[in-house]
């Protein structure tokens, strides 16, 4: 997805040192370009975020079963903290493998709620 950059109707002249002595009509087209520029960062960090979040491919097992990933790893995969992730797999939300007193969580299944979590405005 290419985000292109807004063109800029009017120079940039004013500084954090000049606004308060700048002509209020000069800000009006400054502020507007601004906001063009931010919603193009917007966009930008949106898909940066989806890039990074998405699973990496799976590491090659000779049985074909993807490893299972402990609770940090889960947490890390999602970018949140790991009593969250916890949290998700006791409610049931992130199904969760219990191996005795350890917990794992396939990786299919931390894809599968990041899609059903995912905000789709496009």
């Amino acid at each position: 997805m290419k985000v292109p950059a807004p063109e800029r109707s009017v120079p940039l002249e004013i500084t954090l040192e000049t606004i308060a002595e700048a002509p209020l009509e000069r800000l009006a087209p400054i502020a507007q370009d601004l906001a063009a520029q931010q919603a193009a960062l917007a966009a930008l960090q949106t898909a940066i975020a989806a890039r990074l979040t998405a699973a990496p491919p799976p590491k090659a097992n000779p049985n074909g079963v993807e490893p299972l990933l402990t609770t940090a790893e889960a947490a890390s995969l999602l970018s949140v903290p790991t009593g969250y992730v916890g949290e998700l797999g006791r409610r049931g939300e992130l199904p969760r493998v219990r191996l005795g007193k350890y917990v794992r969580f396939r990786p299919a299944d931390v894809r599968a709620w990041i899609e059903r979590h995912r905000d789709d405005f496009a």
